[in-house]
């Protein structure tokens, strides 16, 4: 009977140059077929987190401050200042009385009522030229993108584009406790 001879290289080890190969040719093809995803950044104001023993006292202001607060719900926008709400239909006379169930600015439609919103927002920066500041409100069920047409109805974006100055440009973002 004759012996067969192995190669001298056949010494149990696996060659595993084909694989590291393919892997090789893999991954600029991996890299290359992800998607990078584009994130955008909102400048807000959140609100600030103390502890008890570091609460300052209120200062007590000389000058009424505004005070505004803007609840999105899907019914519309309720309006309320110093702890006041607005009247429906934005109606800033002193004589006005607001209808508690209703909100400022009702729905119509589908759509919630943007351009009133702006108009009121418009109103309201007239008889107080000097405040900067907007408490939003909103539930978790309202979709981000209403949240976000909302906070650019706020600063007045569309004012912007024609040299105006912004409406409200410090957004706090409140929890929705309506």
């Amino acid at each position: 009977m004759k012996k067969i001879r192995l190669p001298e290289d056949a010494s149990g080890q696996i060659n595993i140059m084909p694989l590291m190969n393919i892997i090789m040719l893999l991954i600029p093809f991996l890299i290359m077929s992800t998607e990078f995803i584009r994130l955008s950044v909102v400048d807000t104001t959140l609100p600030a987190f103390s502890n008890n023993e570091q609460v300052k006292p209120p200062t007590v202001h000389k000058k009424a401050t505004l005070q505004l607060h803007l609840t999105v719900t899907q019914s519309g926008f309720t309006l309320m200042t110093q702890n006041k709400r607005i009247p429906t239909g934005c109606d800033l006379r002193p004589t006005a009385t607001p209808t508690p169930s209703k909100p400022t600015l009702p729905r119509s439609g589908k759509k919630l009522p943007f351009k009133e919103l702006g108009a009121c927002l418009q109103k309201i920066k007239a008889l107080f030229p000097k405040e900067k500041r907007v408490v939003l409100l909103s539930k978790q069920s309202i979709p981000y993108n209403t949240i976000i047409a909302t906070m650019d109805t706020c600063k007045g974006y569309r004012r912007m584009d024609r040299g105006d100055k912004p409406l409200f440009p410090d957004i706090v973002i409140s929890p929705g406790i309506l």
